[in-house]
């Protein structure tokens, strides 16, 4: 027979410490009176977190607010340019590094070209110079990068005690541990996500949408991959594999076939699409999440065939989406990708196919919106993964103060 053991008291202070933490991040300037209030907490006990709050540079005392009767209290104020997080993203045909501050808001870009697919070893060599960059830049800031997200094109696959693409789609990658590799060159703590689900993860904290708790979000690009938002957290489900979309299948298949081949990434994955329709990518439009805008010029210019191909792709995307919408019934669709920029005659047509293939009214009725950041949505998304961790985890942020940033020289071989 198991006996539950209570928590001790640096359990409840750790408990404490987390909850005054989120409070003070989502208020932004509030008082220890109204913290008192919100939490049930002791005066003393609040004196004392606070006091470890302001000793870590994460909150400043700003003056006097109103009295409601006795002393003016004085106001905290949660200093959002106190530290940098780092979000990089790995996306198919780039690697990009957005630095922010702790309000999410981007204080630096980088972004370079790469075939993260085929060449996983220059990948990660274009990963560590531009986090070197990115580190460079924030101590010219007077600032401190205390975590690194990592969002990838595909599910998270774990490998011993190691994070990496999945190598059943990216087989180049198979035995490198992405985050062992990045563990030991960068000396602060690392997270990695999926691409789709950490798209969903900005659209949910960075928008007016954080009053919504069950979040659908559709990535359409070299393939179609699904970040869901349930209770308001990402559910990757039991083998972080939740989402894939672009590995379901429309219509009858041959019992003998691959499951790569007829699938959803190769009936609606843009490139497909665009050498379907015959058009050449060229320089104009040399980024993935750029091909909406060939595709919507193809079908406003193109003749009747070259319109149908793109009704096609439309009418799949429709009943992928309906498909999703069944399966996790949402509040909120949210399209990114190459969608936003197709225009809002295919985006109309798009909306309104989907209810004709809905059963329910209240799905029918559910809004298909597109989403805001574009080619910085997963790095965002990255950066607010680690901002999620460390609200959740007082001692994270602890730990960034004590250790210096460190970067080792970085060789494979």
């Amino acid at each position: 027979m198991k006996v539950f053991q209570g928590l001790d008291a640096s359990d409840i202070r750790l408990s404490n410490n987390n909850l005054l933490l989120r409070l003070l991040w989502q208020h932004q300037v509030i008082s220890r009176a109204d913290l008192a209030r919100l939490t049930g907490m002791s005066r003393p006990s609040i004196s004392a977190i606070v006091a470890e709050h302001l000793d870590l540079g994460l909150i400043s005392e700003i003056g006097h607010g109103e009295s409601s009767g006795g002393r003016r209290p004085v106001l905290l104020r949660f200093e959002d340019d106190a530290h940098l997080i780092a979000g990089l993203d790995f996306g198919a045909s780039h690697i990009s590094l957005m630095l922010s501050n702790l309000r999410g808001q981007e204080v630096e870009w980088l972004s370079v070209p790469a075939q993260t697919r085929e060449f996983p070893e220059q990948s990660i060599q274009i990963a560590m110079d531009l986090l070197k960059e990115g580190i460079t830049l924030a101590r010219r800031r007077s600032r401190k990068v205390i975590g690194l997200g990592i969002g990838v094109p595909s599910p998270i696959y774990s490998g011993g005690d190691s994070l990496s693409m999945h190598p059943a789609i990216h087989p180049k990658w198979a035995g490198l541990g992405l985050s062992r590799i990045l563990k030991e060159h960068v000396s602060i703590p690392i997270f990695m996500e999926n691409d789709a689900n950490l798209g969903a993860l900005a659209e949910l904290w960075w928008t007016e949408r954080q009053s919504r708790k069950h979040l659908l979000y559709l990535k359409v690009a070299s393939g179609l991959g699904a970040g869901i938002i349930i209770d308001g957290k990402i559910f990757a489900g039991a083998h972080g594999l939740a989402g894939e979309l672009g590995h379901t299948f429309l219509g009858d298949r041959k019992i003998d076939q691959s499951p790569t081949q007829d699938n959803l990434n190769s009936m609606i994955g843009i490139n497909n699409v665009l050498a379907e329709l015959k058009v050449k990518v060229g320089q104009r439009h040399p980024k993935i999440l750029h091909r909406g805008a060939l595709l919507k010029e193809a079908f406003e210019t193109g003749d009747a065939n070259t319109q149908d191909i793109v009704r096609k792709f439309i009418h799949r995307l429709a009943l992928a989406i309906a498909n999703a919408m069944v399966s996790f019934d949402p509040e909120l669709v949210i399209v990114g990708g190459v969608v936003p920029d197709l225009g809002e005659e295919i985006l109309n047509m798009l909306r309104a196919e989907i209810p004709r293939h809905l059963v329910w009214p209240e799905l029918r009725s559910v809004p298909l919106e597109c989403s805001r950041f574009g080619e910085k949505q997963t790095a965002l998304g990255a950066a607010t993964l680690v901002l999620e961790k460390m609200l959740e985890d007082f001692e994270l942020f602890c730990e960034a103060r004590e250790q210096r940033v460190r970067l080792k020289e970085f060789s494979l071989g």
